[in-house]
């Protein structure tokens, strides 16, 4: 197989996005591989995980050597898997939303696809700190400036992560294929792989009824899981979200969200138990 002969999907999406879920999906198409098998090539090296580096877009990245380290593992994979084939490489690091660019520049001499999804920002701050927590997110994800001082201002610092991550997001819109939210994504899967399938054909075999196993959850079909999500987090913590998402609501809005949590969430104050407690959470 020529080192060139590789096609690319680049995912643009939150950490705890639906990504992963999105992905395993994807990954049902035949020919389609991923470089690790959490579909994130950052995994295979270092530089790209380092903590002063991992959201830094202007971080000083070997790219040469990057470009090195994945195509050598796309040649050792699709040997494996369908040598006969071009591969399609699913490519999901949640980092490469900010410095996309240079990923797609250092891609040069093969066909790469740009996709971005987002995903509402109640239950993706819900599930950064109920995943996470604030000692982690704060030494290891930067953003926040100074360490918080109180609940308050954590939570109106994962807002503010949410719109720094968002603005990246909706800035990379005119270079993608498709830009999706997860909620259209995990209630209507198969229409979200024949938007894809438009776009880049070679999706068109992914199985959108395909069981994947999503983080600590058992292997079962997606259903859209933000309202248990978001039933983690107190009214403090919600109002907290909601002051500084305030602070873009214009932002918000262009990704297809409301700023206030009671349009978000109108049907109840106790979101927990709308959607059957033993599906996947796609995030």
């Amino acid at each position: 197989m020529d080192k060139l002969a590789i096609e690319w999907l680049i995912m643009l999406c939150f950490p705890n996005g639906g990504s992963t879920a999105l992905a395993k999906l994807l990954l049902t198409a035949p020919g389609s591989i991923a470089l690790h098998p959490n579909a994130e090539g950052q995994a295979l090296v270092v530089a790209m995980r380092e903590r002063n580096n991992r959201w830094n877009p202007e971080a000083a990245l070997n790219y040469r050597q990057i470009r090195r380290r994945w195509v050598g593992e796309v040649r050792r994979r699709a040997t494996v898997k369908e040598a006969a084939v071009t591969p399609l490489v699913i490519e999901k690091s949640p980092p490469n939303m900010c410095r996309y660019k240079a990923i797609v520049s250092m891609l040069d001499g093969m066909p790469v696809h740009l996709m971005a999804m987002t995903r509402e920002p109640y239950a993706t701050c819900a599930s950064w700190n109920y995943r996470y927590g604030r000692q982690h997110i704060t030494r290891e994800w930067g953003g926040f400036g100074e360490v918080p001082s109180n609940e308050d201002a954590y939570f109106e610092g994962l807002a503010r992560l949410w719109l720094q991550r968002a603005a990246w997001l909706d800035a990379a819109r005119p270079d993608t294929a498709a830009f999706i939210r997860y909620e259209d994504f995990a209630g209507h899967p198969a229409e979200t792989i024949s938007l894809l399938a438009a776009k880049i054909p070679r999706l068109a075999g992914v199985d959108h009824q395909a069981a994947v196993e999503v983080k600590d959850y058992p292997k079962q079909t997606i259903l859209d899981m933000n309202a248990n999500t978001v039933s983690r987090l107190t009214e403090r913590q919600r109002k907290a979200i909601m002051r500084a998402l305030s602070e873009k609501p214009e932002l918000v809005a262009k990704l297809g969200y409301a700023t206030p949590f009671e349009q978000t969430y109108p049907l109840t104050d106790q979101p927990a138990g709308l959607v059957a407690p033993e599906a996947v959470d796609a995030g």
